[in-house]
Parts: C-alpha cells; sequence; structure tokens
C-alpha cells in the first residue's frame, strides 16, 4: 500500500492542439505540488506544438499559434518537467487524457514516463455521490472551488488541487491507495474452480484463461480488474444468461495472465484468440490470399487501386498487399475504399491536376498520393514497410514494441532504441499472418501512445 504521509501530488492539467487525439500535441502545462492538504509549489509554461493550433481550441483556450510560436518544445522543458512530476502520484481530472499526452510527448524524445496515476473524477464519483456532472467545472462550482480561467492549464490544475484535498479530507488520507477498500465486488468461486498458480482473483489487470476439465483453453478475456470480471461472469450466470452460464459450467481452471498494460494484452488475446481458437471465443476468417489489391500508378503519376491473382502479382512491388478471398469481395473492398470521403473528394484535386501548369502538377500530384496512401494504411495496414511501433520505454534505452513486417504486424517482443532505431529485437510472442489482426490493431491504436520508426533502410 502506497502512503499518502510520504509522498507528494503532482497536480497536472494541459492543453492541446486540438484534432484527433493520436495527433494533438501539448501548447500548455500547468503542475501543481500537493501534499494531500496544501499547495507547496506551482508551475506553468507554453509549449511550442510545432504545428498549428484548431481555431475552436483557440477560441475555447485563448492559446494562438503567435503566442506559442518562439515558446520552448516540450522536449527543451522535458527535463524540468520530469524533475516536478518524478516520485509523485500523477494527478489529473480525467488522468488517462493528461497522462497518456504527457507520456507520449516522452516517448517522442525517447525517454521513459512511469507514474502512479489518480483521477479525480472516479474519486470524486466515490466521495460526493449523486451529482449529475463530474465535469471540472461542476464540481468546482458545487465544492465552492475558485476556477477563474477554465480551460488555462494552471487555472484547471489548481482547481484540480484544491479538489484533490476536499476528496481526502471527506474520505480518510488512505482510501485511495488501498486496493482492499477499493474492491466493490466480493467473489467465492464455483467449487468446481481451481486456479493455475499461486495467484488470487484480486483487483489487478491482464488476461485471464479459462481452461476445461482437460486443462484445454475454451475462453480468453481481458479485464482491467479480474474480480469485477470474474463477478460479471458468475452474476450472469445466476441470472440465467446463456453465454456466462456455459462458461461456467464449463471452466475448471483459470490462468491468470498479469498485466498493467492493457493495450498490449489486448493485443495477445486478439493474437492468442486467432492461434488457440477456444471454443467460446469468435476469432477471425482464416486468410485466403487467392486475390490482391494493390496501388499503382496512371499516366499523371496518380495513385489508384489495382487488383490481381496473387500469383500473378508484381514480386516487387512497393505497395501493402491486400489479400482477398475471391474477385467478387475484392472490388467490395476497391469500391468502398474509392467511394470513401477521402477519396471521393480528391476526384476535385484530380480534375484540376490536369489543367495545372508543370510546378503546381507535381505539388497536387503529390497531396493526391499522400492522402490516398494515407487513407489505405487507416484503413488496411501500418505507414511503414518495415519498423517498429515502440509503446513503452525503459531506463537504460530499452523498450516494447510492435515490429511492423510488409506494411503489417509480424511480432511484440523487447529490444533496445540506438540512433533512433530499435535494435536487438527479441520476439515476445508472433502474431497470426492474418491482416484483420492488423486491422483491428489499428482501429485500437487510439487507446496507446506511441512512437512509430520505420527501419533504416526505409530512411
Amino acid at each position: 500500500m502506497i502512503k499518502t504521509a510520504s509522498k507528494l501530488f503532482a497536480v497536472v492539467d494541459v492543453e492541446t492542439t486540438g484534432g484527433r487525439p493520436v495527433d494533438t500535441k501539448i501548447t500548455e502545462i500547468g503542475i501543481v505540488i500537493s501534499d494531500g492538504k496544501h499547495i507547496l509549489h506551482e508551475y506553468k509554461a507554453l509549449i511550442n506544438p510545432t504545428r498549428k493550433i484548431d481555431w475552436y481550441v483557440t477560441k475555447l483556450t485563448g492559446i494562438t499559434d503567435e503566442m506559442v510560436a518562439s515558446e520552448p518544445t516540450f522536449g527543451e522543458l522535458a527535463d524540468e518537467i520530469n524533475s516536478l512530476i518524478k516520485d509523485k502520484i500523477f494527478v489529473a481530472h480525467n488522468v488517462d487524457f493528461d497522462y497518456g499526452l504527457i507520456k507520449r510527448e516522452f516517448l517522442e524524445i525517447g525517454r521513459p514516463l512511469d507514474s502512479k496515476r489518480l483521477c479525480t473524477v472516479k474519486s470524486a464519483k466515490k466521495a460526493f455521490h449523486g451529482l449529475s456532472s463530474y465535469s471540472l467545472t461542476n464540481i468546482t462550482e458545487y465544492l465552492d472551488i475558485p476556477l477563474v480561467n477554465a480551460h488555462r492549464a494552471l487555472d484547471d490544475a489548481r482547481a484540480t488541487a484544491h479538489l484533490l484535498h476536499k476528496i481526502l479530507e471527506k474520505a480518510e488520507f488512505d482510501f485511495l491507495y488501498d486496493e482492499i477498500k477499493e474492491q466493490n465486488h466480493i467473489v467465492e468461486l464455483p467449487s468446481h474452480w481451481r486456479i493455475h498458480g499461486d495467484k488470487k482473483v484480486e483487483h489487478k489487470a491482464g488476461l485471464i484463461y479459462f481452461h476445461n476439465q482437460e486443462n484445454e483453453i475454451i475462453h480468453i478475456d481481458i479485464s482491467k480488474n479480474y474480480q469485477k470480471k470474474v463477478y460479471d461472469i458468475l452474476a450472469g450466470a445466476n441470472q440465467k444468461d446463456f453465454f456466462y452460464k456455459r462458461i461456467l459450467d464449463n471452466t475448471f481452471f483459470l490462468t491468470l495472465d498479469e498485466m498493467d498494460d492493457l493495450f498490449k494484452a489486448e493485443m495477445k488475446m486478439l493474437n492468442d484468440i486467432q492461434q488457440l481458437r477456444p471454443r467460446f471465443n469468435k476469432p477471425f476468417k482464416a486468410q485466403n490470399a487467392t486475390f490482391s489489391i494493390y496501388v499503382k500508378q496512371d499516366e499523371k503519376g496518380l495513385n489508384f487501386l489495382s487488383i490481381s491473382r496473387t500469383k500473378s502479382i508484381e514480386s516487387d512491388t512497393k505497395s501493402p498487399i491486400i489479400f482477398s478471398s475471391s474477385f467478387r469481395s475484392a472490388e467490395k473492398l476497391k469500391d468502398k475504399f474509392n467511394h470513401s470521403p477521402e477519396i471521393a473528394n480528391l476526384q476535385v484535386l484530380k480534375k484540376q491536376i490536369y489543367v495545372d501548369d508543370e510546378l503546381l502538377q507535381d505539388i497536387h500530384i503529390k497531396q493526391y498520393n499522400e492522402t490516398f496512401l494515407n487513407k489505405l494504411y487507416k484503413d488496411f495496414c501500418c505507414p511503414i514497410k518495415n519498423g517498429y511501433y515502440v509503446f513503452t520505454i525503459y531506463g537504460d534505452h530499452e523498450v516494447e514494441a510492435i515490429e511492423v513486417e510488409n506494411y503489417y504486424l509480424k511480432a511484440w517482443g523487447k529490444g533496445k532504441i540506438e540512433n533512433n532505431q530499435v535494435v536487438n529485437f527479441m520476439n515476445e510472442f508472433e502474431f497470426d499472418t492474418n491482416q484483420k489482426i492488423t486491422r483491428k490493431f489499428l482501429s485500437i491504436l487510439g487507446k496507446t501512445s506511441y512512437k512509430l520508426i520505420s527501419a533504416e533502410s526505409e530512411n
């Protein structure tokens, strides 16, 4: 248990450029150091995000491109920021957002960040029941906490620090850090269930493997809280839920594979389901590679999708290859892609290219092809042919990453970063060759922070 008497809190708020969560950058940071009762130190800084701020964010925060243009980048402030949050409990109102952004900024400069975190939204719901909204504006008004300039980092961080003080004052000082007090679900395992290894069903995160009497894996699940997951299954079975009842009756052993990184756990679950094919999970269909969709260029050099039998495709194509079981299904994928808003809108640019002078043609062709490929990568594959998605960086430049080969996922493993390249990569588990694994990966990639590194040969 973490004793708050010997711990300090770093209460953090950030403002951003806006846009998609995976692309947004920090424009301002506010940090308030607290001992749980008093504010000890305050810090604020504007940050040059090296990209434009969306207009609606400027309207909300008052932060303009001109205000941040001459300010330091996050990398230039990293030592200062790290010294403030290091060895402290990282607190924020919706902590996953602020912590995720700061962790990604550290990842971009090749540095680790691993702090214990506390979300004042979740804690306030325990301490102050029944509010219609737990937004910072609403709860500070309810508790009479001053919030003068909402949506400015230091003002929001200061208000969050005062909220933290009121939560701890109301709820006993150690309640947030006592796992036993946090447990809301009491689980009594069925008499025929056993757990492999010296483990208990506790408030821990990771994968759960359900085995039958012959010890075969019949179901795989993931949870932030083993205790809640098992409770829900047993409660569902008692309420005559057919699926949960079958799991209850057919399970005799559990294996608990603890993982703090739920994104990694989810990827391992998807891969294990595909390879082990448990009875109560639905795997992706087997990959049939009879036909291939890939990128070609017309006489102007504009990208378009072409379909070919896989065995006759050009062996030296530099395009991602999208496999399909039949010409008809390949046509459907191609038509869906071409009729997407992003590609349909390119037709205006395409018409313009045919009347442009030579200089403008080159610019617009590049713009056309970049938009085309970005959509292709977003829908089907990774934006690099060979390389790595780096998710975690440890002290001595050690990393956890996914290896990409020929635009698709190959393996999760560990290695080292040297000169912005991943070296000495060792597989922890390999992904099934089914490309739907990669597509699923792309759909959940926004849940985590990452650094994308292309192989040296492509740079």
